[in-house]
């Protein structure tokens, strides 16, 4: 049985999301490890330390 090539439009469609997603969020305002925990407040500023380590916010995005 002969497969069909892949679209290559199809392709170029879901990396142009992805790419659209990735910098739409880093050029939002706010702090993402407060949205993660919550704007309560009730973190300290240790744990927002920790939290922004953990998922690399910490670094620029050259890193």
């Amino acid at each position: 049985m002969v497969h069909p090539p892949p679209n290559p439009a199809g392709s170029s469609g879901v990396i142009g999301i992805v790419l659209l997603n990735f910098t739409l969020l880093h050029l939002a305002p706010g702090d993402p490890a407060m949205v993660y925990i919550g704007e309560a407040g009730g973190a300290s500023e240790e744990t927002l330390k920790e939290i922004r380590r953990e998922f690399g916010l910490d670094k620029s995005l050259a890193e």
